[in-house]
Protein backbone atom coordinates (compact mmCIF):
# COMPACT_ATOMS: atom_id res chain seq x y z
CA UNK A 1 0.00 0.00 0.00
CA UNK A 2 2.76 2.39 0.42
CA UNK A 3 3.53 2.61 -3.01
CA UNK A 4 0.69 4.60 -3.81
CA UNK A 5 1.67 7.77 -1.47
CA UNK A 6 5.83 7.00 -2.58
CA UNK A 7 4.31 7.36 -5.81
CA UNK A 8 2.03 10.67 -5.15
CA UNK A 9 5.15 12.55 -3.05
CA UNK A 10 7.29 11.69 -6.93
CA UNK A 11 4.92 13.55 -8.72
CA UNK A 12 4.33 16.29 -6.46
CA UNK A 13 8.49 16.87 -5.86
CA UNK A 14 8.83 16.69 -9.96
CA UNK A 15 5.95 19.30 -10.27
CA UNK A 16 4.09 17.08 -12.44
CA UNK A 17 0.48 17.93 -12.26
CA UNK A 18 -2.41 15.47 -13.49
CA UNK A 19 -5.79 15.54 -13.75
CA UNK A 20 -7.24 14.07 -9.95
CA UNK A 21 -9.14 11.79 -12.18
CA UNK A 22 -6.04 10.20 -13.35
CA UNK A 23 -4.16 10.15 -10.14
CA UNK A 24 -7.75 8.16 -8.28
CA UNK A 25 -7.27 5.49 -11.67
CA UNK A 26 -3.62 5.22 -10.95
CA UNK A 27 -3.98 4.59 -7.44
CA UNK A 28 -7.01 1.91 -8.15
CA UNK A 29 -4.25 -0.11 -10.21
CA UNK A 30 -1.78 -0.10 -7.91
CA UNK A 31 -3.82 -0.76 -4.74
CA UNK A 32 -5.54 -3.40 -7.10
CA UNK A 33 -2.18 -5.06 -7.49
CA UNK A 34 -1.24 -5.29 -4.48
CA UNK A 35 -4.01 -7.40 -3.24
CA UNK A 36 -3.82 -9.81 -6.23
CA UNK A 37 -3.52 -13.12 -4.91
CA UNK A 38 -2.74 -16.98 -6.63
CA UNK A 39 -4.93 -19.31 -5.33
CA UNK A 40 -3.66 -22.83 -5.76
CA UNK A 41 -6.51 -25.77 -6.78
CA UNK A 42 -5.13 -29.37 -6.59
CA UNK A 43 -6.10 -32.56 -4.98
CA UNK A 44 -4.32 -32.54 -1.62
CA UNK A 45 -2.06 -29.54 -0.14
CA UNK A 46 -3.47 -26.73 -2.35
CA UNK A 47 -5.75 -23.89 -1.21
CA UNK A 48 -8.72 -25.60 -2.66
CA UNK A 49 -9.61 -29.16 -4.38
CA UNK A 50 -12.35 -27.72 -6.33
CA UNK A 51 -11.78 -25.14 -8.98
CA UNK A 52 -15.55 -23.66 -8.44
CA UNK A 53 -14.30 -22.76 -4.72
CA UNK A 54 -11.33 -21.31 -5.75
CA UNK A 55 -13.34 -18.79 -8.20
CA UNK A 56 -15.75 -18.26 -5.96
CA UNK A 57 -13.48 -17.01 -3.12
CA UNK A 58 -10.96 -15.13 -5.54
CA UNK A 59 -11.59 -11.52 -6.77
CA UNK A 60 -10.99 -9.43 -9.59
CA UNK A 61 -7.34 -10.10 -10.63
CA UNK A 62 -6.78 -12.99 -8.95
CA UNK A 63 -4.85 -15.88 -10.69
CA UNK A 64 -6.26 -19.26 -10.07
CA UNK A 65 -3.24 -22.09 -10.43
CA UNK A 66 -4.26 -25.52 -11.44
CA UNK A 67 -2.12 -28.14 -10.82
CA UNK A 68 -1.34 -30.38 -13.99
CA UNK A 69 -4.38 -32.42 -13.04
CA UNK A 70 -7.43 -33.40 -14.31
CA UNK A 71 -10.41 -32.12 -12.38
CA UNK A 72 -14.26 -33.26 -12.82
CA UNK A 73 -16.11 -31.02 -11.16
CA UNK A 74 -19.43 -32.75 -11.52
CA UNK A 75 -21.14 -29.49 -12.86
CA UNK A 76 -20.06 -26.32 -15.11
CA UNK A 77 -17.29 -24.46 -14.21
CA UNK A 78 -18.66 -20.53 -14.08
CA UNK A 79 -16.52 -18.04 -13.48
CA UNK A 80 -19.18 -15.55 -11.95
CA UNK A 81 -17.90 -12.35 -14.32
CA UNK A 82 -14.96 -12.16 -12.01
CA UNK A 83 -11.74 -10.59 -14.11
CA UNK A 84 -9.99 -14.05 -12.78
CA UNK A 85 -7.04 -15.93 -14.88
CA UNK A 86 -8.07 -19.70 -15.10
CA UNK A 87 -4.12 -20.97 -15.36
CA UNK A 88 -3.06 -24.36 -15.86
CA UNK A 89 0.33 -25.86 -16.40
CA UNK A 90 2.28 -27.60 -19.12
CA UNK A 91 4.98 -29.35 -20.33
CA UNK A 92 8.48 -28.98 -21.30
CA UNK A 93 6.98 -27.94 -25.01
CA UNK A 94 4.61 -25.70 -23.66
CA UNK A 95 1.49 -27.65 -24.37
CA UNK A 96 -1.38 -28.03 -21.72
CA UNK A 97 -1.72 -30.50 -19.18
CA UNK A 98 -4.13 -29.09 -16.58
CA UNK A 99 -7.73 -31.15 -17.93
CA UNK A 100 -10.97 -29.71 -17.29
CA UNK A 101 -13.22 -32.78 -17.79
CA UNK A 102 -17.09 -32.56 -18.20
CA UNK A 103 -17.35 -36.58 -17.95
CA UNK A 104 -19.99 -35.89 -21.34
CA UNK A 105 -22.72 -35.38 -18.24
CA UNK A 106 -22.61 -31.29 -18.50
CA UNK A 107 -20.74 -28.47 -20.35
CA UNK A 108 -17.16 -27.27 -18.93
CA UNK A 109 -16.90 -24.09 -19.01
CA UNK A 110 -19.97 -20.88 -18.36
CA UNK A 111 -18.99 -16.85 -18.97
CA UNK A 112 -22.85 -15.45 -18.77
CA UNK A 113 -22.25 -13.10 -16.79
CA UNK A 114 -20.85 -10.39 -18.84
CA UNK A 115 -17.11 -11.33 -18.41
CA UNK A 116 -14.34 -9.69 -20.45
CA UNK A 117 -10.85 -9.51 -21.49
CA UNK A 118 -9.69 -9.78 -18.16
CA UNK A 119 -11.65 -13.21 -17.28
CA UNK A 120 -8.36 -15.47 -19.16
CA UNK A 121 -8.58 -18.99 -19.42
CA UNK A 122 -4.98 -19.90 -20.24
CA UNK A 123 -2.78 -23.50 -20.44
CA UNK A 124 -6.18 -25.94 -20.41
CA UNK A 125 -7.63 -28.91 -21.99
CA UNK A 126 -11.43 -28.63 -22.17
CA UNK A 127 -12.34 -31.84 -22.99
CA UNK A 128 -15.82 -34.16 -22.72
CA UNK A 129 -18.22 -31.51 -22.24
CA UNK A 130 -21.90 -32.22 -23.23
CA UNK A 131 -24.37 -29.53 -23.41
CA UNK A 132 -27.39 -27.97 -25.57
CA UNK A 133 -24.72 -25.32 -26.48
CA UNK A 134 -21.32 -24.54 -26.21
CA UNK A 135 -20.34 -28.18 -24.87
CA UNK A 136 -16.88 -26.70 -24.23
CA UNK A 137 -17.64 -23.44 -23.14
CA UNK A 138 -20.63 -20.70 -23.66
CA UNK A 139 -20.21 -17.23 -23.28
CA UNK A 140 -23.42 -14.76 -23.73
CA UNK A 141 -23.06 -11.25 -23.77
CA UNK A 142 -18.96 -11.61 -22.67
CA UNK A 143 -15.72 -11.27 -24.06
CA UNK A 144 -13.14 -13.63 -22.29
CA UNK A 145 -9.63 -14.42 -23.61
CA UNK A 146 -8.52 -17.88 -24.30
CA UNK A 147 -5.10 -18.76 -24.82
CA UNK A 148 -3.17 -21.91 -25.38
CA UNK A 149 -6.08 -23.88 -24.69
CA UNK A 150 -7.15 -27.64 -26.29
CA UNK A 151 -10.81 -28.52 -26.88
CA UNK A 152 -11.18 -31.92 -27.77
CA UNK A 153 -14.36 -34.68 -27.82
CA UNK A 154 -16.90 -31.82 -26.85
CA UNK A 155 -20.18 -32.01 -27.91
CA UNK A 156 -23.17 -30.02 -28.78
CA UNK A 157 -26.99 -31.35 -29.02
CA UNK A 158 -27.83 -27.83 -30.73
CA UNK A 159 -24.82 -25.56 -31.61
CA UNK A 160 -21.63 -25.24 -31.02
CA UNK A 161 -19.37 -28.52 -30.06
CA UNK A 162 -16.80 -26.96 -28.27
CA UNK A 163 -17.85 -23.27 -27.79
CA UNK A 164 -20.87 -21.49 -27.98
CA UNK A 165 -20.98 -17.26 -28.50
CA UNK A 166 -23.73 -15.09 -28.53
CA UNK A 167 -23.21 -11.28 -28.33
CA UNK A 168 -19.79 -12.22 -27.72
CA UNK A 169 -16.61 -10.88 -28.72
CA UNK A 170 -13.89 -13.15 -27.02
CA UNK A 171 -10.34 -13.58 -28.22
CA UNK A 172 -8.76 -16.82 -28.92
CA UNK A 173 -4.92 -17.27 -29.43
CA UNK A 174 -2.82 -20.53 -30.01
CA UNK A 175 -5.53 -22.89 -29.41
CA UNK A 176 -6.68 -26.24 -30.99
CA UNK A 177 -9.92 -27.64 -31.79
CA UNK A 178 -10.00 -31.10 -32.31
CA UNK A 179 -12.76 -33.98 -32.56
CA UNK A 180 -15.52 -31.79 -31.61
CA UNK A 181 -19.47 -32.28 -32.68
CA UNK A 182 -22.77 -30.83 -32.93
CA UNK A 183 -25.91 -32.81 -33.81
CA UNK A 184 -26.89 -29.65 -35.83
CA UNK A 185 -24.94 -26.72 -36.69
CA UNK A 186 -20.83 -25.68 -35.96
CA UNK A 187 -19.20 -28.63 -34.64
CA UNK A 188 -16.29 -26.50 -33.09
CA UNK A 189 -17.29 -22.87 -32.70
CA UNK A 190 -20.50 -21.11 -33.12
CA UNK A 191 -20.88 -17.46 -33.29
CA UNK A 192 -24.03 -16.23 -33.09
CA UNK A 193 -24.39 -12.14 -33.90
CA UNK A 194 -20.58 -11.94 -32.27
CA UNK A 195 -17.39 -10.78 -33.09
CA UNK A 196 -14.47 -12.95 -31.92
CA UNK A 197 -10.68 -12.40 -32.84
CA UNK A 198 -8.97 -16.14 -33.85
CA UNK A 199 -5.91 -15.94 -34.01
CA UNK A 200 -3.16 -18.99 -34.72
CA UNK A 201 -5.76 -21.45 -34.20
CA UNK A 202 -6.08 -25.11 -35.61
CA UNK A 203 -9.97 -26.78 -36.54
CA UNK A 204 -9.20 -30.24 -36.77
CA UNK A 205 -11.29 -33.51 -37.49
CA UNK A 206 -14.41 -31.55 -35.70
CA UNK A 207 -17.94 -32.34 -37.32
CA UNK A 208 -21.24 -30.92 -37.74
CA UNK A 209 -24.76 -32.66 -38.99
CA UNK A 210 -25.82 -29.70 -40.52
CA UNK A 211 -24.01 -26.77 -41.05
CA UNK A 212 -20.42 -25.91 -40.61
CA UNK A 213 -18.24 -28.49 -39.31
CA UNK A 214 -15.96 -26.35 -37.55
CA UNK A 215 -17.12 -23.20 -37.62
CA UNK A 216 -20.70 -21.86 -37.84
CA UNK A 217 -21.13 -17.78 -38.18
CA UNK A 218 -24.56 -17.18 -37.72
CA UNK A 219 -26.89 -13.07 -37.82
CA UNK A 220 -24.31 -10.41 -38.44
CA UNK A 221 -21.30 -11.90 -36.73
CA UNK A 222 -17.97 -10.79 -37.98
CA UNK A 223 -15.47 -12.92 -36.51
CA UNK A 224 -11.48 -12.07 -37.65
CA UNK A 225 -9.44 -15.52 -38.36
CA UNK A 226 -5.79 -14.97 -38.90
CA UNK A 227 -3.07 -17.29 -39.57
CA UNK A 228 -5.51 -20.61 -39.03
CA UNK A 229 -5.65 -23.76 -40.21
CA UNK A 230 -9.13 -26.15 -40.93
CA UNK A 231 -8.44 -29.21 -42.00
CA UNK A 232 -10.64 -32.54 -42.25
CA UNK A 233 -13.59 -31.21 -40.73
CA UNK A 234 -16.81 -32.29 -42.14
CA UNK A 235 -20.73 -31.45 -42.54
CA UNK A 236 -23.43 -31.88 -45.02
CA UNK A 237 -23.01 -27.98 -45.56
CA UNK A 238 -19.14 -26.21 -45.30
CA UNK A 239 -17.32 -28.42 -44.05
CA UNK A 240 -14.76 -25.76 -42.57
CA UNK A 241 -17.13 -23.38 -42.73
CA UNK A 242 -20.26 -21.87 -42.78
CA UNK A 243 -21.08 -18.09 -42.99
CA UNK A 244 -25.20 -17.27 -42.99
CA UNK A 245 -25.78 -13.11 -43.39
CA UNK A 246 -22.60 -12.67 -41.78
CA UNK A 247 -19.13 -11.27 -43.03
CA UNK A 248 -15.86 -12.89 -41.40
CA UNK A 249 -12.22 -11.83 -42.22
CA UNK A 250 -10.11 -14.19 -42.70
CA UNK A 251 -5.98 -13.83 -43.32
CA UNK A 252 -3.67 -16.15 -44.30
CA UNK A 253 -5.94 -18.92 -43.48
CA UNK A 254 -5.61 -22.48 -44.73
CA UNK A 255 -8.32 -25.05 -45.93
CA UNK A 256 -7.03 -28.15 -46.07
CA UNK A 257 -9.20 -31.43 -47.03
CA UNK A 258 -12.33 -30.50 -45.67
CA UNK A 259 -15.58 -32.28 -46.73
CA UNK A 260 -19.51 -33.23 -46.64
CA UNK A 261 -21.22 -35.25 -44.49
CA UNK A 262 -25.07 -37.24 -45.61
CA UNK A 263 -25.99 -37.36 -49.38
CA UNK A 264 -24.07 -36.45 -51.88
CA UNK A 265 -27.37 -34.73 -53.57
CA UNK A 266 -27.48 -32.59 -50.44
CA UNK A 267 -24.17 -31.28 -49.91
CA UNK A 268 -21.61 -28.74 -50.99
CA UNK A 269 -19.30 -26.02 -50.39
CA UNK A 270 -16.52 -28.15 -48.58
CA UNK A 271 -14.49 -25.85 -47.79
CA UNK A 272 -16.28 -22.75 -47.27
CA UNK A 273 -20.38 -21.91 -47.70
CA UNK A 274 -21.84 -18.87 -47.76
CA UNK A 275 -25.42 -17.78 -47.91
CA UNK A 276 -26.09 -14.52 -48.33
CA UNK A 277 -23.00 -13.81 -46.88
CA UNK A 278 -19.80 -11.39 -48.26
CA UNK A 279 -16.63 -12.68 -46.06
CA UNK A 280 -13.20 -11.35 -46.86
CA UNK A 281 -10.05 -13.52 -47.37
CA UNK A 282 -6.54 -12.57 -47.91
CA UNK A 283 -3.76 -14.83 -48.61
CA UNK A 284 -6.02 -17.97 -47.81
CA UNK A 285 -5.29 -21.65 -49.43
CA UNK A 286 -8.11 -23.78 -50.34
CA UNK A 287 -6.20 -27.58 -51.26
CA UNK A 288 -7.97 -31.14 -51.42
CA UNK A 289 -10.96 -29.66 -50.19
CA UNK A 290 -14.16 -32.46 -51.50
CA UNK A 291 -17.93 -30.30 -51.75
CA UNK A 292 -20.01 -33.44 -52.53
CA UNK A 293 -22.51 -31.86 -55.51
CA UNK A 294 -21.54 -28.20 -55.41
CA UNK A 295 -17.91 -26.37 -54.53
CA UNK A 296 -15.63 -28.56 -54.12
CA UNK A 297 -13.93 -25.55 -51.90
CA UNK A 298 -16.48 -23.06 -52.16
CA UNK A 299 -20.00 -22.08 -52.41
CA UNK A 300 -22.00 -18.79 -52.61
CA UNK A 301 -25.30 -18.56 -52.89
CA UNK A 302 -28.40 -16.08 -51.95
CA UNK A 303 -26.99 -13.37 -52.91
CA UNK A 304 -23.43 -13.48 -51.64
CA UNK A 305 -20.40 -11.75 -52.44
CA UNK A 306 -17.08 -12.38 -51.14
CA UNK A 307 -14.07 -10.69 -51.47
CA UNK A 308 -10.76 -12.98 -52.38
CA UNK A 309 -6.90 -11.71 -52.47
CA UNK A 310 -4.33 -13.30 -53.26
CA UNK A 311 -6.22 -16.68 -52.64
CA UNK A 312 -4.86 -20.27 -54.38
CA UNK A 313 -6.92 -22.82 -55.04
CA UNK A 314 -5.53 -26.49 -55.83
CA UNK A 315 -6.61 -29.88 -55.93
CA UNK A 316 -10.49 -29.31 -54.74
CA UNK A 317 -12.76 -31.58 -55.67
CA UNK A 318 -17.12 -31.81 -56.46
CA UNK A 319 -19.19 -34.68 -58.05
CA UNK A 320 -20.86 -32.16 -59.72
CA UNK A 321 -20.31 -28.47 -60.54
CA UNK A 322 -17.65 -26.17 -59.71
CA UNK A 323 -14.51 -28.24 -58.29
CA UNK A 324 -13.50 -24.85 -56.50
CA UNK A 325 -16.03 -22.65 -56.89
CA UNK A 326 -19.65 -22.87 -57.29
CA UNK A 327 -21.78 -19.49 -57.65
CA UNK A 328 -25.60 -19.52 -57.39
CA UNK A 329 -27.25 -16.01 -57.59
CA UNK A 330 -23.75 -14.66 -56.20
CA UNK A 331 -20.89 -12.73 -57.44
CA UNK A 332 -17.66 -13.06 -55.46
CA UNK A 333 -14.62 -10.98 -56.53
CA UNK A 334 -11.43 -12.01 -57.19
CA UNK A 335 -7.90 -10.36 -57.15
CA UNK A 336 -4.58 -12.22 -58.14
CA UNK A 337 -5.60 -15.72 -57.16
CA UNK A 338 -4.53 -18.54 -58.32
CA UNK A 339 -6.08 -21.70 -59.60
CA UNK A 340 -3.96 -24.09 -60.09
CA UNK A 341 -6.35 -26.67 -62.68
CA UNK A 342 -8.72 -25.47 -65.23
CA UNK A 343 -12.35 -24.99 -65.25
CA UNK A 344 -12.38 -24.30 -61.63
CA UNK A 345 -15.47 -21.85 -61.12
CA UNK A 346 -19.31 -22.63 -62.54
CA UNK A 347 -20.48 -20.89 -64.13
CA UNK A 348 -17.25 -20.37 -65.47
CA UNK A 349 -17.73 -16.40 -65.44
CA UNK A 350 -19.86 -16.24 -62.75
CA UNK A 351 -17.32 -13.57 -60.29
CA UNK A 352 -16.16 -10.36 -60.96
CA UNK A 353 -12.27 -9.93 -61.95
CA UNK A 354 -10.25 -7.36 -60.23
CA UNK A 355 -7.25 -8.29 -62.29
CA UNK A 356 -4.26 -10.58 -61.58
CA UNK A 357 -5.70 -13.71 -61.35
CA UNK A 358 -4.21 -16.84 -63.09
CA UNK A 359 -7.05 -18.51 -63.85
CA UNK A 360 -8.19 -20.57 -66.81
CA UNK A 361 -12.07 -20.89 -67.71
CA UNK A 362 -11.66 -23.65 -70.44
CA UNK A 363 -9.07 -26.46 -70.88
CA UNK A 364 -7.29 -26.36 -73.59
CA UNK A 365 -7.45 -30.26 -74.02
CA UNK A 366 -11.14 -29.63 -74.46
CA UNK A 367 -11.93 -26.38 -75.68
CA UNK A 368 -15.02 -26.82 -76.92
CA UNK A 369 -16.19 -27.88 -73.06
CA UNK A 370 -17.46 -24.30 -73.05
CA UNK A 371 -19.74 -24.85 -69.50
CA UNK A 372 -16.95 -26.98 -68.18
CA UNK A 373 -19.14 -29.65 -67.31
CA UNK A 374 -19.01 -33.55 -67.51
CA UNK A 375 -15.68 -33.94 -69.23
CA UNK A 376 -17.70 -33.73 -72.27
CA UNK A 377 -18.79 -31.74 -75.19
CA UNK A 378 -22.43 -31.88 -75.47
CA UNK A 379 -25.92 -30.05 -75.53
CA UNK A 380 -24.87 -28.06 -72.92
CA UNK A 381 -22.09 -26.48 -74.63
CA UNK A 382 -24.12 -26.35 -77.89
CA UNK A 383 -26.88 -24.32 -76.01
CA UNK A 384 -24.03 -21.96 -74.46
CA UNK A 385 -22.31 -20.87 -77.88
CA UNK A 386 -26.40 -20.74 -79.98
CA UNK A 387 -26.56 -18.18 -77.10
CA UNK A 388 -23.58 -16.28 -77.59
CA UNK A 389 -24.65 -16.37 -81.70
CA UNK A 390 -22.45 -13.19 -83.41
CA UNK A 391 -20.88 -12.14 -79.72
CA UNK A 392 -17.32 -11.60 -78.74
CA UNK A 393 -18.21 -13.68 -75.56
CA UNK A 394 -14.47 -15.37 -75.17
CA UNK A 395 -15.80 -18.40 -73.72
CA UNK A 396 -17.75 -19.08 -76.58
CA UNK A 397 -15.55 -17.91 -79.23
CA UNK A 398 -13.60 -21.34 -79.51
CA UNK A 399 -10.90 -20.26 -82.51
CA UNK A 400 -10.10 -16.65 -80.84
CA UNK A 401 -10.93 -14.56 -83.82
CA UNK A 402 -13.12 -12.43 -81.62
CA UNK A 403 -16.47 -13.78 -82.67
CA UNK A 404 -18.46 -16.76 -82.08
CA UNK A 405 -19.82 -17.82 -85.07
CA UNK A 406 -20.30 -20.75 -87.53
CA UNK A 407 -16.41 -21.36 -87.45
CA UNK A 408 -16.70 -21.97 -83.67
CA UNK A 409 -19.85 -24.12 -84.17
CA UNK A 410 -17.42 -26.57 -86.63
CA UNK A 411 -15.10 -26.82 -84.04
CA UNK A 412 -17.48 -28.37 -81.48
CA UNK A 413 -18.85 -30.75 -83.78
CA UNK A 414 -15.36 -31.87 -84.64
CA UNK A 415 -15.02 -32.34 -80.38
CA UNK A 416 -18.40 -33.38 -80.02
CA UNK A 417 -18.93 -36.15 -76.62
CA UNK A 418 -16.26 -37.23 -74.23
CA UNK A 419 -13.04 -35.12 -73.46
CA UNK A 420 -9.94 -36.56 -75.52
Amino acid sequence: MSTVPSFLARAEANRVFMPMARLELIALLLASSVHAETITVCREGCDHASVNAAIESASDGDIIQLAAEAFAEGMVIDTLGKAVVLRGATDRKGLPVTILDGSYEHGVLLCISGEGPGTRFENLVVRNGSAVTGGGLASVASSPTIVNCRFEANFASSLGGAMWNYFSVPRLVDCVFVGNGSAESAGAVYNGTSAPDIIRCVFRENSATDLGGAIGNFTDSTPRFEDCVFMDNVALEGGGMFNYQSDPELIDCAFIGNSFYGNLGESFGGGMVNEAASPVLENCAFTANYGGEFGGAMANISGSAPILEACTFSNNQTAGLGPSIYNASSVPTLLDCVFEECCQIEPPRSFFDGGGNDLATWCDGCRANIDCRGDAVDAGDLGMLLAAWNSSDQQCDLNGDGLADGQDLGQLFVEWGPCR
